[in-house]
């Protein structure tokens, strides 16, 4: 049972002192890790569903559509309807959220090999790895429900 607490409160504290480390370094751009987070995911998948984008935000609906207007508000994205189905918003980056990707990326960057600076090359490897393997199958779990 012990080590099951363990595996929840390292996630934890990576979870909330992570992201306030990077918070810091990107609040003197005006941004924050979600905002960040809403580009790249943008980037990755463009045309993602707004209902979608907040899988990856950990935060509600309301939330969600607070940022995504506030982001469009300030010109890094833009929505449109989906042609399928009116309810639904697409999500896309306008230029000026291009432009800020490389920025963002480099701040990322930095703060990971901040973040991974105790481990070695290949440790860091592993635990990428095996990061990956657990966010796939409880990805692929959630699915299923």
């Amino acid at each position: 049972m012990q080590e099951e607490m363990m595996l929840i409160c390292n996630i934890s504290i990576l979870n909330r002192y992570a992201k306030g480390q990077l918070d810091q370094k990107l609040s003197s751009h005006g941004f924050h890790w979600r905002s960040m987070a809403v580009l790249n995911i943008i980037e990755a998948v463009p045309g993602m569903s707004q209902n979608r984008i907040g899988m990856f935000l950990q935060t509600d609906k309301a939330n969600v559509t607070k940022l995504i207007n506030q982001m469009e508000d300030d010109g890094f994205i833009y929505r449109e309807n989906d042609t399928h189905d009116r309810r639904q918003k697409r999500v896309y980056l306008s230029e000026k959220g291009q432009e800020a990707l490389p920025m963002l990326k480099k701040i990322m960057k930095e703060w990971e090999n901040e973040i991974y600076r105790p481990f070695t090359a290949e440790e860091r490897k592993t635990f990428e790895e095996l990061h990956g393997k657990i966010s796939k199958h409880l990805l692929e779990q959630t699915e299923r429900l």
